[in-house]
């Protein structure tokens, strides 16, 4: 009985390539979900929303640019965060809005060049797996609130800014170049890295029309509106080892060779890779030409560019590469830079059958046992983010009736995919202090030992 269901289970795959891919697609995504539902505010989250209660958004946009960083269009996102209106249901449902999201700004992408709307859904959704499968930091890429309007969304704008820049130069409309402009803005204005991106897109296709374009020039002044805004003194003024220029450019090339060398030989996108080589021939002919306008060596170098400037910033303002949520901006690039690159290189081997298929079945096993997905479905299966929910659930019943105990209980079996900063015995840390003026506590919680 096992044994037939298992041979019309292998049968339907074998028939079915893309309804099973897109189910394996669906079922990454539903633990993904899942995962979310646990996830709660931290930090900045509690900052922010109590900033979006006192003030308006002009006025919060004015002041953070003066007293903390230039970003003036994700600024106003990270103050519209659900639990400025306590609704927790909406903080865990905006990681659910971002995947989808994600997911059709790459179906977007993938139809400059793949003729077929049945591959570009394909495309779009492994490569949305992939991606969430291999970022460097999940936890404040996507379920925390604050990270993931000022990155992920910022990544879904430059997303949907490539495709209104390459639209409008296939063809000019005044339609094409309002949305160029538009996500070129909302880009820019998310953080340091897109607005570094900006200009480095916009000075490309000056350099291809071997003019000066006034989108360039148009995108410097972005940059220059992020880049030196007055918060960002007073930001550096916490970090030590700041503006130190070649010690900057030294740890930017060795996080460059570190993050490349380590998501290529990831299990996961070693499999994709050899299936993409053996599949190779049929993929050539469901793609546009439009990829070979585009050299091998102009491609490494544009990587290479963008991967440093994810990366360089952090050091020469800071001193340090901090978190990853910078570099969770790249790991996109990097898996369209690799496909382009395996599509456009003389594979001096082939693959048979029957080790593309092996291959494929590593892959799906490594997604749901390694990485991001398979930490995912441990901390589900473990309980840790059903406890992580309840501990922090606990805390918050507790400061919503105006409660101080003598000192919080840390949160115990953390989780990896979820953020938690955890509170000090320190009251004047802001750690502690955002829970206090949030909650108008008359004192600041502290942590116990």
């Amino acid at each position: 009985m096992n044994t037939n269901v298992y041979l019309r289970f292998k049968q339907w795959i074998l028939r079915n390539h893309f309804a099973a891919l897109i189910l394996l697609v669906l079922i990454c995504l539903f633990f993904i979900a899942l995962n979310g539902l646990f996830s709660y505010p931290m930090g900045d989250d509690y900052s922010y929303a109590l900033m979006g209660r006192r003030s308006n958004l002009f006025e919060i946009s004015l002041s953070e640019y003066k007293t903390w960083n230039g970003r003036f269009i994700s600024n106003l996102f990270v103050v519209l965060n659900p639990i400025r209106w306590h609704s927790i249901i909406l903080y865990r449902a905006i990681p659910v809005v971002l995947i989808v999201i994600l997911w059709w700004s790459l179906f977007v992408v993938f139809k400059l060049f793949v003729f077929d709307r049945r591959t570009r859904i394909l495309f779009s959704g492994i490569l949305l797996i992939l991606y969430l499968q291999g970022v460097p930091i999940i936890s404040e890429g996507l379920y925390w609130y604050t990270g993931s309007v000022t990155y992920l969304l910022g990544l879904i704008f430059f997303n949907l800014f490539v495709v209104a820049n390459l639209s409008n130069q296939r063809s000019y409309s005044i339609w094409n170049f309002f949305f160029y402009l538009f996500f070129m803005i909302l880009s820019a204005g998310s953080n340091e890295v897109l607005a570094l991106w900006i200009v480095l897109t916009t000075g490309y296709f000056s350099i291809k029309k071997q003019s000066i374009r006034l989108e360039f020039l148009f995108a410097l002044f972005l940059f220059g509106v992020v880049f030196f805004a007055p918060g960002n003194e007073v930001r550096m003024a916490h970090f030590e080892n700041t503006r130190n220029l070649f010690y900057s450019i030294k740890m930017t090339i060795l996080q460059l060779g570190r993050f490349t060398i380590f998501w290529f030989f990831t299990l996961s996108n070693l499999s994709v890779v050899l299936i993409v080589v053996f599949f190779k021939k049929k993929i050539q002919l469901i793609i546009s030409n439009s990829i070979d306008r585009i050299g091998i060596y102009e491609i490494i170098i544009l990587y290479t560019i963008f991967l440093s400037a994810s990366i360089f910033p952090a050091y020469y303002s800071t001193g340090i590469m901090g978190q990853h949520r910078t570099v969770n901006l790249s790991y996109e690039l990097f898996l369209l830079t690799e496909l382009i690159l395996i599509l456009k290189i003389k594979i001096p081997f082939s693959i048979s059958r029957r080790i593309a298929y092996s291959f494929a079945a590593t892959g799906i096993l490594s997604l749901f046992i390694s990485g991001n997905i398979g930490d995912v479905i441990s901390d589900l299966a473990s309980g840790k983010s059903y406890r992580f929910a309840e501990q922090n659930k606990e805390r918050m019943e507790l400061f919503n009736r105006k409660v101080i105990p003598a000192c919080v209980p840390k949160i115990d079996n953390l989780p990896i995919t979820l953020l938690n900063y955890e509170l000090t015995q320190d009251t004047s840390d802001w750690k502690n202090t955002c829970f206090k003026d949030f909650y108008g506590l008359s004192k600041s919680p502290v942590g116990c030992e």
